[in-house]
Parts: C-alpha cells; sequence; structure tokens
C-alpha cells in the first residue's frame, strides 16, 4: 500500500532504496570480506585478480570500488537533479496535475 507525501498524491519511492541500493551495498562488502579471508586457496578456485595483490588488498579494492560507485551515483543524481530543476518551469500547484 502506498502512503501519499502530500495533497496532491506524491507517494513514497523509498522501496528503491531496499530493493537496489541495500542488497548491492551488502553484496559488495560480503564479496570483499570473501576475497579477505580467501574461500578458495587451495587451487580449485578461479581467483580472478592480478598475481601482486595479496588477498587482503583485493577486500580493499573491492571496497574502494563500492565507494567509487557510491560517489558517482550520488554526484551524477546531483547533477541531474539541478539540470531538472533549472529546466522545470511549472509552478509548485502544477506539478501532479497531469490525471
Amino acid at each position: 500500500m502506498l502512503k501519499s507525501l502530500n495533497k496532491n498524491g506524491v507517494v513514497v519511492s523509498l522501496g528503491h532504496i531496499q530493493r537496489y541500493i541495500l542488497p548491492g551495498f551488502f553484496s559488495g562488502v560480503v564479496s570483499a570480506v570473501l576475497y579477505a579471508i580467501n574461500q578458495g586457496k587451495d587451487g580449485n578456485h578461479i581467483m580472478n585478480f592480478p598475481a601482486g595483490r595479496t588477498n587482503i588488498m583485493q577486500g580493499g579494492y573491492q571496497i574502494a570500488g563500492l565507494g567509487l560507485s557510491a560517489a558517482i551515483g550520488i554526484f551524477a543524481g546531483i547533477i541531474v537533479g539541478i539540470i531538472f530543476k533549472l529546466i522545470n518551469h511549472h509552478e509548485a500547484e502544477d506539478q501532479f496535475r497531469d490525471a
């Protein structure tokens, strides 16, 4: 059931956080931990990272990649929000009257 945020009918869209952001974050952290503790050093598993890196280093690179992708997403969201704010010329009460 969707909850209304205001009288114009804007609904909560926080379901995206629970469906996309949290699972992506947790899977990135679990991936880094599994690389760091090295489940599979016995030669039967494919370890796809460069030969010069240790397992702890690869886990750190996984976390750095997770942080970098989050930073890029936040920055792009800010830029797109600014662009949409600049090109939107509607009054506040006209925003959701398209039904």
